[in-house]
């Protein structure tokens, strides 16, 4: 019996120890590392079209933001955009056209702080400094367009014009980016109407004629014809 004494110790020593690197193994697989931490994906700005049937919304992974579209009936995920950098630059206002051949959005900013949305952030210390700026770029892929800088898009129900605000004012851009706008009324007073016009779905038309008729009775306008040519103050 005790000439088996060692035998069995020595059993013991190697059952414990392949339990041990088991258990190792276990823990070296379940355990988080801050580079697991710092890349977790996060999905925000979800939206879809009028009729549902396509919808983007904005991913950051590992720092870089992009958006992604998905169409029925699969749904599959589509990075639509491109953006290479960890500059900082959120991605915000994701917006589809009601036919659903363009997607909007807002590039820059920090809308989650305390201080002014429309500034722009420049966290990489680039000398050439960042914008707000509004962008625009086909559901079925293409290069975007950089409308104006400016903040807070509507797509008109046409889907040929998109409104904003900039520098406390309502602007517009044709979709495709050719022509730049600007209505001459404070944004405070009106952005009601924005979201009045995003939820309701008004015509073109009546959107900017309940704008624009509002506008002159207020007598918020601050800029007119007589102003731009020199001729009142």
């Amino acid at each position: 019996m005790s000439r088996k004494a060692p035998g069995h110790f020595a059993l013991a020593i190697v059952f414990i120890a392949l339990i041990s690197s088991t258990l190792a193994a276990q823990r070296a697989l379940t355990a988080f590392t801050v580079e697991q931490v710092k890349s977790y994906p996060f999905p925000d700005e979800l939206t879809a079209a009028r009729s549902g049937s396509r919808i983007a919304w904005a991913l950051d992974e590992r720092g870089l933001r992009n958006i992604w579209v998905a169409e029925a009936p699969a749904f599959t995920a589509r990075r639509l955009t491109n953006y290479t950098a960890d500059d900082g630059q959120e991605l915000t206002s994701v917006s589809i056209s009601n036919d659903g051949k363009y997607v909007v959005y807002v590039r820059g900013g920090d809308h989650s702080s305390n201080w002014d949305d429309g500034l722009p952030v420049n966290p990489t210390g680039s000398p050439s400094g960042y914008k707000v700026q509004v962008w625009s770029v086909p559901f079925g892929g293409g290069e975007p367009k950089a409308l104006a800088e400016g903040d807070e898009p509507a797509i008109s129900p046409r889907a040929d014009r998109v409104a904003f605000t900039k520098n406390h004012e309502i602007w517009i851009s044709p979709t495709k980016r050719a022509k730049l706008e600007r209505k001459g009324c404070t944004s405070l007073h009106f952005r009601f109407q924005i979201a009045k016009f995003r939820h309701q779905r008004q015509s073109w038309l009546k959107f900017w004629g309940e704008l624009l008729t509002r506008c002159r009775t207020a007598r918020m306008c601050s800029y007119t014809a007589a102003r731009e040519s020199g001729g009142a103050d």
